[in-house]
């Protein structure tokens, strides 16, 4: 049966505001993050604890995600969130945020299909 009532999009002015704003001050951290990563590398390189340094940041560089998926209780907005995080960073002249852009180019995204394709097979195979 057809209805004429439209179907209310899950996405408000609100929601879409919200996750521009979270992503602007995630992106602002990101990009501060990126210089004490590179202090903290510095000072724990001569006691070969060098590779600590990013473990001690990664609450920061993963925040944004959880963030927006915890106030914004709608489809695609953690990943939105994070993307956009790692834009802004990218505009504001970040050494990592260019990370994430790379990694969702078209050709890896046919990559990450294929994984993803074979994956689900040995899935069902093992199971």
């Amino acid at each position: 049966m057809f209805y004429d009532k439209q179907e209310k999009s899950p996405w408000t002015l609100h929601s879409i505001i919200l996750v521009a704003l979270i992503a602007i001050f995630s992106g602002i951290i990101f990009w501060g993050a990126g210089f004490l990563y590179t202090a903290l590398t510095v000072a724990l390189t001569p006691i070969g604890m060098a590779p600590f340094a990013n473990d001690i940041l990664m609450g920061l560089w993963t925040m944004a995600g959880p963030l927006t998926g915890y106030l914004i209780k709608t489809f695609g907005s953690a990943f939105l969130g994070e993307f956009l995080g790692s834009a802004v960073e990218v505009f504001l002249g970040g050494q990592w945020g260019r990370g994430l852009h790379i990694w969702l180019s078209p050709r890896n995204r046919f990559r990450v299909r294929i994984c993803a394709h074979w994956i689900q097979k040995i899935w069902l195979v093992s199971s």
